[in-house]
């Protein structure tokens, strides 16, 4: 059987980044048919195979995928629809924990972003979540096939100081408007 092209895509991250830092894209998640992309800052420890799921998904035991998750599910969105990834596909961190995206980091992730797009040809809404995915729209601008939009990072972090219902408002009006349009 011929590898498919995310699985390329990820064994090339784990070769050229290590392969403890690199999960896989979620099996029962969007496939490269998928019109819908998500991607957000970085992967999370609960993503990584030796603290968790070993893959990207909203399936994952934490409150930032469980919250986008529920998200996508009041919109209509099935997860078989949706492929979830992030800007920087590597975990950034160490034993101590998560670290935040650099400018630099996204700058070198870019070749594998480009490679998934590459690998998505229906592709036809690309919609970054949080402030660290959207510093890729102006990058993300340069190709004309899809739109872009942006979401609230579904984190606790995020969601906190009584901005949660607000958040989870306008997140919703955006993933209803992608929903509405495509049907």
């Amino acid at each position: 059987m011929k590898p498919c092209p995310f699985q390329n895509l990820v064994s090339r991250i784990k070769q050229e980044k290590g392969s403890d830092g690199v999960p896989d894209f979620d099996p029962d998640g969007g496939s490269e048919a998928s019109e819908y992309l998500f991607l957000l800052e970085a992967p999370g420890p609960k993503s990584l195979a030796n603290k968790g799921s070993g893959i990207i998904s909203i399936s994952n035991e934490d409150p930032t995928a469980r919250r986008l998750k529920e998200q996508l599910d009041q919109a209509g969105f099935q997860k078989g629809e949706v492929v979830v990834w992030n800007i920087v596909p590597w975990y950034l961190g160490d034993d101590g924990g998560i670290e935040s995206a650099s400018v630099d980091n996204i700058r070198e992730a870019r070749p594998y972003l480009d490679a998934l797009i590459e690998a998505m040809p229906k592709l036809k809404y690309v919609v970054l979540v949080g402030q660290k995915a959207r510093h890729s729209f102006v990058y993300l601008s340069s190709h004309s096939r899809f739109v872009i939009l942006g979401l609230h990072h579904t984190s606790n972090q995020s969601f906190s100081g009584g901005r949660g219902a607000r958040f989870k408002e306008e997140n919703l009006k955006v993933l209803k408007r992608i929903r509405n349009a495509i049907q």
